[in-house]
């Protein structure tokens, strides 16, 4: 069986964490959004570069390549970019790189948002989507919601919307599905983080 094609749309710790994660169970390449750029990642590369800031600081000539053939080509994209803004603005920055990244998708595959959201925050999202694709999230397209604990790869929560495949890329790629539905893992996450803030 040929490997899942992943890219992990953004160099962010946690989008470093991910690849790491996945080298195993996937063809894995890391985009950073910024340069426009995106290089293929293997268990070689991430042993002599077992962190972010390691890679950063390392003059290594990378394998670089445009990202356009890297996300054309994924069968699962990892939505992990890097906002700099104060958290008023990083709304508007992360829909801005969602449209750029959606500029490149193709029919078939998984978009997978690891950003946390507020609820509704992913309907806007696929509405986005769909509007910038021209496909139709549950049928041409399919749309998964992971948001990263910080500086970890590990989910809060695992929900997709599929229609028959119950989410096969993700399950293949080592995430149960714990949620019946996108909103309830929004709803679900929300609360969480209220209850770790009291």
């Amino acid at each position: 069986m040929q490997k899942l094609k992943v890219a992990i749309y953004g160099q962010t710790t946690e989008g470093y964490k991910l690849a790491a994660r996945l080298v195993d169970k996937a063809s894995v390449t890391l985009i950073d959004e910024t340069l426009q750029m995106a290089t293929e990642v293997d268990q070689r590369f991430i042993k002599s570069h077992p962190d972010l800031d390691e890679l950063m600081s390392s003059e290594t000539l990378m394998d670089l390549k445009p990202i356009e053939s890297a996300l054309a080509d994924a069968n699962v994209i990892f939505f992990t970019p890097k906002l700099r803004r104060p958290s008023e603005e990083s709304l508007i920055e992360s829909t801005s790189k969602l449209r750029d990244l959606s500029k490149y998708v193709s029919k078939g595959t998984t978009v997978v948002n690891a950003l946390p959201t507020g609820p509704g925050g992913n309907s806007e999202n696929i509405v986005l989507l769909e509007k910038q694709t021209g496909l139709t999230v549950g049928e041409s397209l399919e749309y998964a919601y992971t948001p990263l604990h910080p500086r970890s790869a590990e989910p809060a929560v695992v929900a997709s919307i599929s229609r028959g495949k119950d989410g096969q890329p993700l399950e293949a790629l080592g995430f149960k599905l714990n949620s019946q539905s996108v909103l309830a893992a929004e709803l679900g996450y929300v609360s969480d983080v209220l209850i770790g803030a009291v």
